[in-house]
């Protein structure tokens, strides 16, 4: 709703900024001779509205730009590193993102092995989220048959350990 309201007051104000100023009857001219004619304040009156209409413009684009930066975006989370290690398994290094400008804290974070067996060798202590990115928070060493799933939020990475493997002893080669 607030977007849609957002919206339709910014297409009224780039409406107004460019559409022409409504042009007032003249009265019919009488030329007085002796007096002098007072100076008409309608360019004065025009210079204003369109002044008005730019500031309004401007607190519009300032609004929308507010809303959109604080509208809290989701972790993003990756594989950031895959270590083959010679005996069958793999070392996982897990990483995420933090758009925001401020720290998320993960009202659900879990991880599961859905299949086979994964040893932690390191885990992130909170769930807080800060911004930037963090390319070891989460350390797992995986075997062919494991199939693990790093859940944050409604966020989820799942792994295959088989595909992980495969890919590492390409490298490898």
């Amino acid at each position: 709703m607030k977007k849609l309201l957002i919206s339709l007051w910014l297409m009224a104000s780039i409406w107004m900024a460019f559409s022409p100023a409504q042009a007032e009857e003249k009265p019919e001219e009488v030329e007085i001779t002796e007096e002098e004619t007072p100076q008409s304040s309608g360019q004065r009156q025009q210079i204003m509205y369109q002044g008005s209409l730019i500031v309004m413009f401007a607190l519009a684009v300032g609004i929308t730009a507010v809303v959109i930066v604080r509208r809290e975006r989701p972790i993003e989370l990756s594989v950031t590193g895959v270590k083959d290690n010679g005996d069958g398994s793999v070392t996982v290094t897990w990483g995420y993102r933090n758009p925001n400008f401020k720290k998320v804290t993960a009202e659900k974070m879990d991880l599961r092995v859905n299949r086979g067996a994964a040893i932690i060798l390191k885990q992130k202590d909170s769930k807080e989220f800060f911004p930037g990115q963090d390319e070891e928070a989460l350390i797992t060493v995986v075997n062919r048959d494991t199939s693990l799933e790093w859940i944050v939020n409604d966020q989820k990475l799942k792994i295959e350990g088989s595909e992980l493997i495969d890919k590492a002893k390409k490298v490898r080669s």
